[in-house]
């Protein structure tokens, strides 16, 4: 039931779409799901972050 809501529900395919680029982001930022969250970013993987978002505009 949960895969047909999610094929026909436009704001879950809306946020799919974007849950993809924020993957692809971490990863081109270098940030793997395997990483420990500490709570709070270094201030070098906010960097990483913010460039790579800034080369996917």
């Amino acid at each position: 039931m949960l895969r047909f809501h999610v094929f026909k529900c436009k704001m879950c395919q809306i946020y799919g779409s974007q849950l993809g680029i924020v993957n692809s982001v971490c990863k081109e930022a270098g940030l793997q799901s395997e990483d420990k969250c500490p709570g709070e970013l270094s201030g070098e993987r906010k960097q990483r972050m913010k460039d790579a978002i800034d080369r996917t505009r």
